[in-house]
């Protein structure tokens, strides 16, 4: 897969390496919209044994502040990983189609991008003009909508695809579902608690159970001109399993 002329490179989900960004490139990450600088700072997050590297830029509009992880009272109980789908839609779906935990929406000049955490995984969606793409990570006996819909995939290990749109809009996406063992699940869902307070949209689910570790969902996304690039991270803890996705919609010709 190709990020706006570069390739990505396929990964476990413990070396998840986002395509270098230039210091004066803007970026905008979900929750806030950041404009280019000339002087960037880079954080981390070691997940496994590759660090993760992103570039984030404060802007004159916006605000810059973390954007502070969304926490529900009532305790929701995750699907089983076996029981997921990932799907495609060229169309909108109904946000009562959903049990919606946490939401952001960015308004661009040349597109609407809005997403969304749900109990089993991620609603995004992406319009401009002339298209509309849906992403969803769902149970695989949700009733969905059959018409428009253009992918549809188990979530089973890992899995590349491909999808031209109209006017130009080419869409790609790679999903990986990963059980670790139970150390190395630990401190992964550690580090991707602590990042997503810092930024991105997170949800930490509650938990009946103080001992145990509640769900985690976690969306990202940067921005570059004709060329949007996201990614997740889904913990699963009573199955010692993450599900990540990466997705790129770009402006070809």
């Amino acid at each position: 897969m190709k990020l706006c002329g570069k390739r990505i490179v396929k990964h476990d989900v413990g070396a998840y390496n986002p395509p270098k960004v230039s210091p004066t490139t803007p970026v905008f990450l979900v929750g806030f919209l950041l404009h280019e600088q000339p002087e960037a700072r880079s954080w981390t997050v070691d997940v496994s044994t590759v660090m993760l590297r992103f570039f984030l830029y404060r802007g004159r509009l916006g605000s810059s502040e973390p954007l502070a992880a969304c926490r529900m009272p009532s305790p929701l109980v995750r699907p089983s990983v076996a029981d997921l789908v990932f799907q495609v839609y060229g169309r909108p779906l109904h946000p009562e189609l959903f049990e919606i935990l946490a939401e952001r929406q960015v308004r661009q000049a040349d597109f609407v991008l809005t997403v969304r955490i749900t109990r089993t995984g991620h609603v995004i969606s992406w319009e401009n003009d002339d298209v509309y793409l849906t992403e969803v990570t769902a149970a695989a006996d949700q009733e969905l909508p059959s018409q428009r819909r253009l992918l549809d995939y188990k979530l089973r290990h890992e899995q590349n695809t491909s999808l031209p749109c109209a006017h130009g809009i080419h869409y790609q996406a790679s999903f990986q579902v990963e059980t670790l063992p139970p150390e190395l699940f630990i401190q992964v869902h550690e580090e991707i608690l602590a990042d997503g307070s810092k930024r991105g949209l997170l949800h930490h689910f509650s938990s009946s159970n103080r001992l145990t570790l509640a769900p985690l969902g976690f969306l990202q996304a940067e921005f570059r001109p004709g060329c949007l690039f996201l990614s997740s991270f889904h913990t699963f803890p009573s199955e010692h399993t993450v599900i990540k996705t990466q997705s790129l919609i770009e402006k070809r010709g």
